[in-house]
């Protein structure tokens, strides 16, 4: 970190300091040479990483950088000068980079909002057309912001708006969880899409900067920082993000919501778009024609995987697995290679001190029934075959409790729980004063390589409650494959009191929500085949457990009511 009077470059003389995160800093500095104040952002290469990756981030900055320079437009501010510097990091020589830009004077759109409230619908139209301005002739050029908020809006003097703060490539391993989780701690959640917290980097591109503008436009106009991405995608039906303030026109409404559809396809295709829409009376489906602006700024692959991703229509959510269980990931060294899907980012793997009711498996008090489920309406769906010379090791079609699964009912500081085996059904009826996940096996077996599958159903509850399969169970440890209704399945392991999010919450068709799902899963030794109603959606190595009893489960990440039912448990094995 840069002290106050340090001379950088020879010629940047440091001020003060006005931000500090993990993978660098701002400042505020005197430019000798012109004599104006101007800041300069810090960027600090990641420690340990390896020479190699470094040079191909750096060029990566420098083509960036050297593009953003080029750029000259009212409304953004200029790029200076950039250049590397020795420094110390964690001990060892190092080169930090450094961005020099012009210092804006006048105050935040953040602070504005907080000194004043909620603003005038004309006031932030006309600024929103400013900014919409400065991003089509940075998007032109190849150039994203990705990181648009309303701290990083300055309102000048004259009543005129300009967009700061700019973010280049980091000089970080994106496959690096801890570049993940740095990006996760530095980043402000209520203006970045759901694509923003992926590991992939090509996730990004000109709709992602239109999300960030349309979530800092809503709060500009309500007065109030927008729900998450990971909080629309749990509480869908709660988004309301203008609809209350009757002064805000019904096309101001449409374009703030459309801008911040969470799939990406539904935004729109361009800055240019959005600025029209905004401004002006060109009908909203006249502009659906508009396409995204190339990014000239990206490998000729990463263009192609670009392309190919905008023709896939699917589910978008946050989603912020742990970071230990990212790095116990990483450690693990463990292969996804998942079945094409949507465009997912993921919403978040339920903390562990939210789940301690998986912990030992619970006491039964016998009670009345729970509510009865109808049946679904769907045809029943045919067992999955397993492997042909495998044999059927355990089966249960719930006509009686022979195996002893837990029945009855109880109480505790999670909520209630109601469990009954009549007319072929498992039925689990919950109640939840808190996010938690409850499972129960029944007397089998340990198992190592085995095709587990059952038929379950979410009768009722919110859309984001999960239900699955818990397998490899042993000593408190174990695996967990769950599906929602939304549209999502994850693979998880609770291993040392800790989630890791093997398959973290990814998108697929393959779920009939509101009807009988069947989940079925192929283990053989450290590989793992995963299918819903018979289409496989996801091959895993996992190494960290070899053993153990399997057995079902159901998590509720909402507080509320909910029923689910199960039926045709089976277990093959070699």
């Amino acid at each position: 970190m840069l002290t106050t009077g340090t001379l950088l470059h020879n010629r940047y003389r440091i001020d003060r300091l006005l931000e500090f995160g993990v993978m660098g800093a701002m400042y505020r500095a005197w430019d000798t040479q012109r004599n104006v104040q101007v800041s300069v952002k810090e960027l600090t290469p990641q420690p340990d990483l390896d020479a190699a990756t470094l040079e191909r981030l750096r060029q990566k900055f420098e083509q960036e950088a050297n593009a953003l320079r080029t750029l000259h437009h009212p409304a953004m501010v200029a790029l200076v000068d950039f250049f590397h510097e020795p420094a110390i990091a964690a001990g060892k020589p190092a080169h930090n980079t450094y961005l020099v830009m012009d210092y804006i004077e006048g105050e935040s759109l953040a602070d504005y909002i907080a000194r004043v409230g909620a603003l005038s619908e004309a006031q932030v139209k006309a600024w929103g057309g400013q900014i919409l301005g400065a991003l089509d002739h940075c998007h032109s050029h190849g150039v994203l912001h990705r990181d648009i908020k309303p701290q990083n809006i300055i309102l000048r003097s004259d009543g005129s708006a300009v967009l700061v703060g700019f973010e280049l490539t980091k000089l970080w391993d994106p496959n690096d969880p801890r570049s993940w989780a740095a990006t996760r701690v530095m980043g402000t959640p209520e203006y970045a899409p759901p694509e923003r917290w992926g590991l992939q980097s090509w996730h990004i591109d000109v709709r992602s900067d239109i999300y960030s503008l349309g979530a800092t436009l809503c709060h500009a106009l309500t007065g109030k920082a927008p729900q998450t991405a990971g909080e629309r995608t749990a509480n869908p039906y709660r988004f309301l993000p203008v609809k209350e303030l009757d002064r805000v026109s019904a096309r101001t409404q449409s374009v703030i919501t459309r801008a911040m559809e969470l799939p990406r396809e539904k935004r729109f295709r361009s800055a240019a778009a959005m600025k029209t829409a905004l401004l002006d009376e060109t009908p909203l489906s006249a502009l659906e024609a508009v396409q995204p602006a190339r990014l000239i700024l990206t490998s000729r692959g990463e263009r192609l995987r670009n392309w190919a991703l905008l023709a896939l229509v699917g589910f978008i959510v946050l989603s912020l697995a742990g970071i230990a269980g990212m790095a116990l990931q990483m450690r693990r060294g463990a292969k996804v290679t998942a079945t094409p899907a949507p465009e997912i980012v993921t919403p978040p793997v339920v903390a562990p001190e939210t789940t301690a009711a998986l912990q030992p498996t619970e006491s039964a008090i016998p009670t009345a029934t729970p509510t009865r489920a109808p049946r679904p309406t769907n045809t029943p769906i045919a067992i999955a075959a397993a492997p042909a010379d495998w044999t059927l090791a355990f089966s249960d079609d719930f006509t009686d409790n022979a195996h002893e699964w837990v029945v009855g009912s109880y109480e505790d500081a999670w909520g209630t729980m109601k469990r009954v085996i009549t007319d072929s059904l498992y039925t689990w009826e919950m109640t939840a004063v808190q996010s938690v996940g409850r499972w129960c096996m029944p007397e089998i077996t340990p198992t190592t390589d085995f095709y587990l599958t059952v038929d379950a159903r979410r009768v009722s509850g919110p859309l984001d409650a999960s239900y699955g399969l818990v397998f490899r169970h042993r000593d408190g440890n174990y695996y967990l494959f769950s599906i929602r209704d939304d549209g999502f399945f994850n693979f998880n392991l609770w291993y040392g009191f800790t989630w890791s999010a093997i398959v973290d919450w990814t998108g697929t068709l393959a779920i009939q929500p509101g009807q009988v799902n069947q989940l079925a899963v192929l283990a053989e030794g450290t590989h793992f085949t995963f299918s819903i109603n018979g289409e496989r959606v996801a091959d895993i190595e996992d190494t960290q457990l070899s053993e153990g009893e399997a057995g079902l489960s159901v998590l509720l990440i909402t507080p509320g009511n909910a029923l689910f039912t199960f039926e045709r448990f089976r277990l093959y094995t070699p």
